[in-house]
């Protein structure tokens, strides 16, 4: 198979091209192995486990680019980097059915969730981090007047004057 031609500056975000990036081609390589031993699957149900997981393989290196991406395209990169997460964990989850079923051998299926969890961790060393909160606006207090309201001061007696007895209750 020939070299794939590719557009001088497309999806150049400062950082490089998307397909230099680990975590895409940690992807590439988890669609061609998912699809390689899901496509062998012939049962109805073995065939539909098969054909989602196959989906998600397709799916997470398109969305990996997108997150690559999406500082050029000026939008926020975090809600493509969360739903890289869901599609890795749905895969990883499903990898593990396919195990259970006996549909997968563990050592077959091994190489496809070590590159599921390499992809991840490739993912979180490009995601962003999050904002910083805002400062809180400064407290002003004001010396003169208190910010809340002042009850009277109660009255004390002098001690030159006579304290007198509590009127009676009738």
């Amino acid at each position: 198979m020939g070299k794939v031609r590719r557009r001088v500056g497309a999806f150049d975000n400062g950082l490089g091209n998307y397909r230099d990036s680990g975590a895409w081609r940690k992807a590439m390589d988890l669609a061609a192995e998912t699809l390689g031993f899901a496509g062998l699957w012939r049962s109805p149900d073995a065939r539909r486990l098969g054909d989602r997981l196959s989906d998600l393989a397709l799916s997470i290196p398109a969305q990996v680019a997108q997150a690559w991406q999406a500082p050029d395209l000026k939008s926020d990169p975090l809600p493509f980097f969360d739903h890289t997460e869901t599609l890795l964990l749905e895969a990883e989850t499903l990898l593990l059915i396919a195990v259970r079923l006996r549909y997968l051998t563990e050592v077959q299926a091994e190489s496809a969730l070590t590159l599921v969890e390499r992809t991840r961790l490739d993912m979180l060393d490009m995601r962003p981090a999050p904002p910083s909160p805002a400062a809180p606006p400064p407290v002003i207090v004001n010396v003169t007047t208190p910010p809340y309201p002042v009850p009277p001061a109660p009255v004390v007696p002098s001690a030159s004057a006579p304290i007198s007895p509590p009127a009676p209750v009738t």
